[in-house]
């Protein structure tokens, strides 16, 4: 008799266990959706994904000098490699940006449900998920853009100087996601997984080593307050050390300085030419950026309010959370202001503005939490005898938002597959040979892993290490000067030049000057561009 109970119990633990994941999966879903992914290959995953695709095998990548240049996210890159050469299904990288927004999403609401014990579970579940994928949907964010403008449409979900999360393509960075699964886990005092998930972002992208060496110290400090022994403290600094210690080592040699001389003009290089949207202060702070730290504010004195024992404050989990945002907020905020008065450019590459990520949709989550624990507190009653209508309601209001980012994406492939250069790149997939290398125009940012071809430079793509920076811009600077030189005498002997460097093929706009050069056979030709090859001289 006690065997075939125990058997019940284990099987209701199996059946309850499935139901969460059918739950988990259900919302995950609905909001990966809603917050739309771009297709493959866009942005930023032209970088990232190039050194993992091309020790793939992912076409003639191999041969492309970038994809030799030091890899700044090897594991990002070994998950790329590992998954394409297993599965040979890119389609398989949109599963894992949906279960990292499932991350995302279950994160913030495991911590708002910390802090606001929303009463009447099930439908403060409902309300609570439907209001986060409200808040990151596509929908809003274009009517956001529409209403405020462009540097307005991550309001409620990105960070600031145009850094997120999620964003919308699966990339490095999209794995800091886990720093708020860890501090969920500090919070419910589970502390060896609240170390695992803070060593996690850092492991796959360094960016993320200012936030979690905060979080881990904030971490001790917490817990050293609350028990008043070093014992948990150490051993949370200890292993938090020893699980970044292989990033610290690679990044020290990919940012490691060659000489100060090289060193300087590579960090100018990335500053002022490539990425001063992020790393100069003046480019991206603007009014957005000022309602964004107004969530914070407003997110820190909420959470100032609802600890319910000021003299516990160590022990409850408002207070911890109040102290995490405190002190995330005011490295954030302390190293911005010495970045910009010292105009450090090793401070400003390092990014400690990036821990607006983090705060920016805790904020406004937290935020949420307070909205929907007023609402249930005072129609309590009505709510509760309506629950099951307004479920319902919660859930088709999360499956229209999740329609609508569909129809998104599935409107962004199609303008990509509508775009000029689409059926250059699709002939030159099914044509390239070993030993080619094309120039192309430097916004020509999708050609690599369109193609699976060698690209001699892009603006888009680029490497971390000072000398190799310095190759990248002369290149581009090269590449840059043959399309927008006039005179046909120049282009042609930019050719030869080229030819010199290992360029096999030129993509031209169908009206540049240099389609008159000699010595050059017209291998594909549309409306847009002209695919010639060019002799080794």
């Amino acid at each position: 008799m006690g065997k075939t109970k125990s058997h019940h119990k284990k099987s209701l633990s199996n059946q309850f266990s499935w139901k969460n994941l059918v739950i988990f999966l259900l919302w995950t879903s609905l909001f990966t959706l809603a917050y739309s992914q771009a297709p493959l290959y866009t942005s930023n995953q032209n970088q990232y994904f190039l050194h993992g695709l091309a020790k793939a095998g992912y076409g003639f990548l191999a041969n492309d000098w970038l994809a030799n240049t030091l890899d700044s996210t090897p594991v990002f890159s070994l998950i790329v490699k590992t998954l394409y050469a297993l599965f040979h299904w890119q389609g398989l990288f949109y599963g894992v940006f949906g279960l990292l927004s499932g991350v995302y999403l279950f994160s913030l609401a495991a911590i708002v449900k910390q802090i606001w014990q929303l009463e009447n579970d099930r439908l403060g579940n409902y309300a609570l998920l439907t209001m986060l994928i409200l808040v990151n949907s596509a929908l809003l964010r274009f009517l956001v853009a529409r209403l405020l403008g462009l540097n307005w449409d991550y309001l409620f979900d990105g960070g600031v100087a145009g850094q997120r999360l999620l964003g919308v393509v699966l990339q490095p960075s999209a794995f800091g996601v886990f720093l708020l699964l860890s501090i969920y886990f500090f919070l419910e005092r589970k502390y060896s997984w609240a170390v695992i998930f803070l060593i996690l972002p850092p492991f796959v992208h360094p960016t993320y080593l200012l936030s979690a060496g905060i979080l881990a110290l904030v971490y001790m400090g917490l817990v050293f307050m609350e028990d008043r022994s070093i014992r948990s403290p150490f051993f949370i600094g200890l292993a938090s050390l020893i699980g970044v210690t292989p990033t610290l080592i690679h990044t020290y040699n990919v940012f490691s300085l060659t000489d100060s001389i090289v060193g300087k003009r590579a960090q100018k290089i990335l500053v002022f030419e490539r990425i001063p949207h992020h790393a100069v202060i003046a480019e991206w702070f603007n009014l957005s950026v000022v309602v964004k730290l107004l969530f914070i504010v407003i997110a820190i004195i909420l959470l100032w309010r609802r600890i319910p024992d000021r003299k516990r404050l160590y022990g409850t989990s408002q207070g911890r959370l109040f102290h995490i945002f405190f002190w995330l907020f005011s490295v954030a905020c302390g190293l911005t202001v010495i970045t910009y008065l010292s105009g450090n450019l090793s401070l400003a590459l390092i990014f400690p503005w990036r821990i607006s990520t983090l705060l920016v949709p805790l904020s406004v989550a937290i935020i949420i939490g307070v909205f929907l624990d007023n609402l249930i507190n005072r129609w309590s009653p009505w709510l509760t005898k309506h629950a099951r209508s307004f479920m319902v309601i919660s859930l088709l209001i999360s499956i229209g938002f999740a329609g609508n980012g569909l129809e998104k994406t599935l409107i962004n492939a199609q303008q990509k597959r509508e775009s000029p250069e689409y059926f250059l790149f699709t002939y030159i997939a099914s044509h390239k040979e070993d030993g080619q290398n094309y120039l192309t125009p430097v916004k020509m940012q999708d050609f690599r892993l369109a193609t699976g071809a060698p690209q001699f430079v892009d603006f888009k793509s680029i490497p971390y290490k000072d000398i190799e920076i310095i190759e990248w811009n002369r290149r581009l600077h090269a590449a840059m000067g043959f399309y927008r030189s006039p005179k046909k005498k120049n282009v042609c002997k930019q050719m030869v030049q080229f030819a010199s460097e290992g360029v096999t093929h030129v993509v031209l706009p169908e009206s540049h000057i240099a389609g008159a050069c000699p010595g050059l056979s017209v291998e594909y030709q549309d409306g847009f561009y002209r695919l010639v090859q060019i002799r080794s001289p």
